[in-house]
């Protein structure tokens, strides 16, 4: 067992990145609201908001938190319609976001970031672990029948107004599932009405990974299997086909005892987890109905943020990763790294694939799909849970450059060293990219991609929204805001063009 590691180093720093990065991680202190201009033809069909959510205030008290993933959440909304686009922006009002304009200090554990309690708030920290962390979701926004959540790895959500972007209060359960993790990248099965998800039960010797699902129009969450992990992975997605749930334990690890008590020791989030060299990925495919497990399989040692998508396919359920080595990438989001010389040296992560028996036996060794990097990435949301052609993500004209490229990936290339298209320039730096199909489209990249990009090119940082015709992958409008929008992570487009 050891801790997470540091990112390779290069020789020397890119100085657009440094300045990117820089920019990228400055504190966005205002909320605003503003028609933008915008340049080149929107297409009249996309219609809708464009919503990202990440963090936004990382300096409290006079110091700087530790890690990206650390901060007070912010919501943005890029309203279009008419070929027109309205930016807002707006705080998420969460406990933490309150306890932050009350005191002007860091009030609850971060993750990667101790809180630095008195002995009785430490004490009351750990009787209660929502009141260790808070209701920070700054990772995504999703939907739940009629209502919009604000999404992170908190035991409880936020509602929100998807348009105004206007905090409701927190999303309430129904039952009485008890839980100190929970997945931000829940899942959607339109064909069943539900919402799949897992959170993790973690208390030392009694560990384990409770697989739920709640119908889109209710708040009770049906418990559907539980599978127990002593020493449980940290798994910020899951894969799911038509009919198979499917987790894929990598052996970054949490430790259980060191979570359970970290209210009291002050230690944050990810200074719980520990890499298990040459441990394997353990796999457990379950029935979606039934909730048994149908297989267990070990993959090769390995980490992932992100479960690109998942299929049944005969007597197996394939599963493409965009995978890295190692959980290095973690541990390089901290700041001393990423605002250091080698900032923009983050490890590569590749979609492989994975073909898993169902039978359990020994799946073969995994294909890489593509030699391109690619981080944050999307599909065509019909095409989830099914066989799938383009993806799209972040990615980087050469290493040491953090991600200054959106690459499209053709998976049904024969050639991975020649299935990607890029697009960007030096200095540009952009954000998750998002597919809109267009209604009524019949190829599977007949839409448009939105991305947020940080711009550093120029004398001075600015951010636009980029529009690109999915198909032929180059820009055909942008609309500029008024203010350079921090690195944030996962959003939705919210509208008619959305599925």
């Amino acid at each position: 067992m050891t801790a997470i590691g540091s990112a390779p180093t290069s020789t020397a720093a890119d100085p657009l990145t440094a300045k990117g990065l820089t920019a990228g991680f400055t504190d966005l202190m205002e909320e605003a609201d503003a028609d933008l201009e915008v340049e080149g033809t929107i297409p009249e069909w996309v219609v809708g908001g464009f919503v990202r959510n990440g963090t936004a205030r990382w300096m409290m008290g006079g110091t700087r938190l530790n890690h990206w993933f650390d901060g007070t959440a912010m919501l943005h909304r890029f309203g279009i319609e008419a070929g027109r686009v309205h930016y807002r922006n707006r705080w998420l009002r969460s406990a933490n976001y309150e306890a932050v304009v009350e005191t002007g200090r860091n009030e609850y554990a971060q993750f990667g970031t101790d809180p630095k309690r008195s002995f009785w708030g430490k004490v009351i920290a750990s009787l209660d672990f929502s009141l260790q962390i808070g209701n920070n979701d700054f990772i995504t926004v999703t939907e739940l029948g009629s209502e919009w959540i604000s999404v992170g790895e908190t035991p409880t959500q936020i509602s929100i107004d998807i348009e105004s972007l206007d905090t409701k209060g927190i999303f309430r359960f129904k039952d009485r599932m008890i839980s100190m993790w929970t997945c931000s990248h829940m899942l959607h099965d339109r064909a069943r009405g539900r919402v799949y998800n897992y959170s993790i039960f973690a208390f030392p010797g009694f560990s384990r990974y409770r697989v739920w699902h709640i119908d889109e129009n209710d708040h009770t969450r049906t418990q559907l299997a539980t599978v127990k992990d002593p020493r449980p992975s940290w798994m910020h997605s899951f894969g799911m086909s038509e009919r198979h749930i499917v987790l894929a334990q990598f052996p970054l690890k949490l430790d259980a005892f060191q979570l359970f008590t970290s209210g009291f020791t002050g230690r944050p989030i990810e200074r719980c987890m520990h890499w298990h060299e040459g441990m394997p990925t353990r796999t457990a495919v379950l029935d979606k109905e039934t909730g048994a497990v149908v297989a267990t399989v070990e993959l090769p040692a390995m980490f992932a943020f992100h479960i690109l998508n998942t299929w049944d396919e005969d007597d197996h359920v394939v599963l493409d990763v965009v995978a890295y080595d190692d959980a290095a990438a973690v541990g390089h989001m901290y700041f001393d790294s990423l605002l250091g010389p080698e900032g923009g040296d983050v490890p590569p992560s590749r979609i492989v694939r994975y073909r898993i028996p169902l039978d359990g036996s020994a799946p073969a060794p995994g294909q890489r799909i593509s030699d391109a990097v690619i981080e944050m990435p999307r599909i065509h949301g019909a095409r989830s849970s099914l066989p799938y052609r383009y993806a799209y993500g972040q990615s980087w004209s050469r290493p040491g450059r953090f991600y200054d490229r959106l690459v499209k990936i053709d998976t049904h290339g024969a050639d991975p060293s020649s299935n990607a298209t890029a697009w960007g320039r030096d200095g540009w730096l952009p954000s998750e990219p998002v597919f809109v199909p267009r209604p009524g489209g019949t190829a599977e990249d007949d839409g448009v991609v939105l991305a947020v990009v940080l711009d550093v090119a120029g004398e001075e940082p600015s951010s636009f929204l980029v529009v690109l015709d999915a198909a032929t992958f180059t820009e055909v409008a942008r609309a500029t805001v008024p203010h350079v929008v921090p690195f944030g992570l996962h959003g939705e487009f919210v509208g008619p063009a959305s599925r």
